[in-house]
């Protein structure tokens, strides 16, 4: 399985701590390792190092070549560098491009994608969970969703409705940040979950997705390679892939899936791990 780090974000939630030229995911706090490092780690129990990829900014190439190189030993160069930072949308369709014109990847296989920042454990039980989905994968786009223990008004979440078989539920919908009075609801119907940001699916059925409901930005991908969209890069619309295709897709599959999971997207977050 080739795996896909998203690693642009600025963190500014941190600050003063984490900052635009050193954001949260370099940071190592209270532990020996950063957030990207532990995370390589974690995607490296279901791919091979040389299939993880990492999406980032021009920026963040030596640092991101620094750390990483410290774990492996050897040098990395799986960097997708975008121009300028456009959110998750036109991030995962350069990917694709990457993936499809440069590693010559087919549009069969499954993709995973994760956020370089967040804490989860404990490691195998996630490590189960991602290998679980990878068959529902080929034919949807699985999104993780995190039983959740509080009302927690920071992480957008997902409601689940019917039951395909084990853990894998049909999307109902998907929810913005709520209030704190939404979020107790929430917590007390049960039957919604924390949206962890974290996607898997198959190429071909990503881009089926992005034809359909992103046809601009399809016919961009279509009609350039890989460094013309480099070059373009700054026309794609800055959008988040939920904005774009999570939230108008009916091939969206939830697998509820009980692990500690943080975005660690506050001081308040920090405080409690």
């Amino acid at each position: 399985m080739k795996s896909v780090i998203l690693a642009g974000g600025e963190g500014t939630r941190l600050w003063p701590l984490s900052r635009k030229n050193f954001p949260k995911q370099f940071l190592a706090l209270g532990n020996d390792r950063s957030f990207l490092e532990k995370t390589f780690e974690r995607l490296s129990k279901f791919s091979e190092p040389d299939n993880i990829f990492v999406v980032t900014g021009e920026d963040y190439k030596f640092l991101i070549k620094k750390q990483i190189e410290s774990l492996t030993k050897k040098s990395y160069n799986n960097l997708i560098l975008e121009p300028c930072g456009r959110n998750t949308a036109p991030a995962i369709l350069l990917t694709l491009k990457f993936l499809i014109e440069k590693v010559k990847v087919s549009e069969n296989e499954v993709v995973f994608f994760s956020p370089a920042d967040h804490l989860i454990s404990p490691e195998d039980e996630f490590t189960k969970v991602v290998l679980e989905s990878e068959e529902v994968a080929k034919d949807n786009i699985v999104v993780f969703g995190i039983t959740p223990d509080k009302p927690e008004t920071g992480y957008g979440y997902i409601e689940i409705h019917k039951n395909i078989k084990n853990s894998f539920f049909e999307v109902k919908k998907f929810v913005e940040k709520p209030s704190i009075e939404k979020a107790k609801e929430y917590l007390e119907k049960g039957n919604f979950l924390w949206n962890s940001g974290m996607f898997l699916f198959s190429i071909k059925v990503m881009l089926e997705n992005f034809k359909k409901f992103q046809k601009e930005m399809y016919e961009f991908f279509n009609r350039n390679s890989y460094e013309e969209m480099l070059k373009k890069y700054a026309e794609l619309e800055k959008i988040s892939i939920d904005y774009a295709i999570m939230e108008k897709s009916d091939k969206i599959i939830c697998n509820k899936v009980n692990i500690n999971w943080n975005d660690v997207g506050s001081w308040d977050s920090m405080y409690e791990i």
